[in-house]
């Protein structure tokens, strides 16, 4: 849900906005961010295969089902029930978690880091033991995740005279590891000069990755000697997804741990 709450005096202000099916389809916001001028607020959080939006005419789910759906929702703050505007989903991988959001305050532009994963895995824990994790000790489903990076753009197209607003994917980037007993974990994205700028942790070493459909060399390098959980940090271009070198001429680091 989202709802309003005053600064000055601390107190919820609405009705909480609900945006999901029922109880027991387990949709969750990891994130939100709130576009000042446009006064706009962005949501995203991850939907299951029969949850929020999933076939609905405006947002037809796929051919191949994901087990969880990335979700992005565009809401208008201006309005007492924070009305639902648009919406995409992310369901490149079987698994879709998006983890972090930054906008541009310049156009109703959005960039989503996800942590997403092929693995068909289920762990089956007892209710009594949820909230449930991975064996990398993060969601439900899945293993070995990979960093998917999406830039969306607003897309309005018109259906018998209503107006409808979503959101198409404008390029993505993808980064895995090559160690399957291993995952990529992105923690945050922010707008930096010229460059959207990517940072979290791995233990994993990888050859490539794929920008925009094309293979390129992994920001992760090819060794970690002592096989710990490094750092590392992707700088790309917002308009393309290509990397973008810094005044060093690199595109990315990786920090290698003490331990």
């Amino acid at each position: 849900f989202i709802t309003k709450a005053n600064l000055q005096t601390g107190r919820i202000e609405n009705p909480p906005a609900l945006y999901g099916k029922d109880e027991g389809s387990h949709e969750t916001c990891s994130a939100i961010a709130y576009a000042q001028q446009q006064n706009l607020v962005y949501a995203i959080g991850d939907t299951p295969q029969d949850g929020y939006l999933v076939g609905s005419d405006l947002y037809a789910s796929p051919k191949e089902k994901a087990k969880e759906f990335g979700l992005l929702l565009q809401v208008d703050a201006s309005t007492d029930d924070l009305t639902l505007l648009g919406a995409a989903f992310e369901h490149h991988e079987y698994v879709n978690e998006p983890i972090q959001i930054v906008l541009d305050p310049n156009e109703e532009t959005a960039y989503v880091i996800h942590m997403s994963g092929q693995s068909r895995e289920d762990f089956d824990i007892p209710p009594e033991d949820k909230p449930k994790f991975t064996v990398e000790g993060v969601f439900d489903y899945g293993q070995s995740f990979k960093v998917r990076i999406v830039k969306y753009k607003l897309k309005v197209h018109r259906d018998q005279g209503d107006v409808y607003r979503a959101y198409y994917q404008d390029w993505t980037a993808q980064f895995w590891v090559d160690e399957p007993e291993y995952g990529s974990y992105p923690t945050g994205i922010v707008l930096a000069g010229n460059s959207v700028v990517v940072v979290g942790s791995t233990r994993g070493t990888a050859a490539e990755g794929i920008i925009n459909g094309e293979y390129v060399e992994s920001p992760y390098g090819t060794e970690n000697p002592g096989f710990d959980m490094d750092g590392y940090l992707i700088k790309l271009n917002p308009e393309t997804g290509d990397f973008a070198p810094s005044a060093s001429g690199e595109s990315a680091t990786r920090f290698d741990s003490i331990n």
